[in-house]
């Protein structure tokens, strides 16, 4: 990652050197319940799909429309002129997200299980965005605190839109921290894991649709697996489809009593017909 905003001891000579305080567009989150950080030297990408695989963290996108939505300060006075700033403005935005079933299904999820977490954003111009850490890049603290919907019938005059709501915090506390690093990727580089059910020491793998829940099939080829018996990583191989199921063969096979635990993603830049865009989705 290389670092392309300036700190705030440079803050008095802006568009000196390589500093630069442009941001570019958010393009997506990456949002988990605990703080995470992206050491100096880390390979992000590598270690971001790390955090999605294992399901720490989660990829919010499809965001169409960004509205600021920010609270001015807020200042109170006493009757004999005396006036002080109570609190000061606190930074947050609605995205707005084409309606669709599945993605406002995710949404809601978000607004009732998260409430309070921790993000790094990904802009439209490869950067990504967090606080500053001695060189390391830490999530900054994030609040979901509503989701609107324009209703559930179209009305035939406009596009039907929900509505998240992201608070950052104050805005002083956010920009003084503030950091961004220029990366060689975007959000459609990453890939979401897709739910697995496991069985015996030959594991039946069914893929289903992230929405809708139904058997998704495709070729064994398209589908990465991931592996441990008792916590431990083992060697999975997958093969065959019928009905949407799959049969994966561990190695060693795990013995009775042993607790398997499967998780499959498609292979990085995988297309296939029928299959929901993964990436659309925050349905865990």
């Amino acid at each position: 990652m290389n670092k392309n905003l300036c700190t705030s001891a440079q803050a008095f000579a802006l568009g000196v050197g390589d500093c630069s305080p442009k941001v570019g567009a958010v393009k997506a989150f990456i949002l988990s319940k605990e703080k995470k950080t992206l050491p100096a030297n880390a390979d992000a990408k590598e270690t971001i799909q790390g955090w999605l695989s294992e399901n720490s963290a989660v990829m919010l996108v499809g965001m169409q429309q960004r509205d600021a939505n920010n609270e001015a300060p807020v200042t109170g006075s006493l009757g004999y002129g005396y006036s002080e700033e109570l609190r000061g403005v606190i930074v947050q935005d609605n995205f707005v997200f084409p309606q669709d079933l599945c993605s406002q299904k995710g949404l809601v999820k978000l607004v009732r299980d998260w409430k309070e977490g921790y993000a790094y954003v990904l802009t439209h111009t490869k950067q990504i965005v967090g606080f500053e850490n001695n060189g390391a890049l830490d999530m900054f603290p994030v609040s979901i605190t509503a989701m609107d919907t324009t209703g559930v019938f179209a009305d035939l005059a406009n596009i039907q839109t929900d509505t998240l709501t992201l608070r950052y915090g104050l805005l002083a506390d956010f920009v003084e921290n503030r950091a961004v690093y220029a990366v060689d990727f975007t959000e459609r580089d990453f890939v979401q894991p897709v739910q697995l059910l496991a069985q015996g020491t030959a594991a039946n793998m069914t893929l289903k649709d992230a929405c809708s829940g139904t058997l998704v099939q495709t070729d064994a080829a398209n589908i990465s697996v991931r592996a441990t018996v008792d916590g431990a990583n083992v060697q999975a191989t997958v093969a065959g489809s019928s009905g949407g199921t799959y049969v994966v063969t561990l190695n060693p096979v795990a013995t009775s009593g042993k607790s398997v635990t499967l998780q499959a993603t498609w292979k990085t830049g995988q297309v296939t017909n029928g299959i929901s865009n993964i990436l659309k989705y925050i349905l865990g």
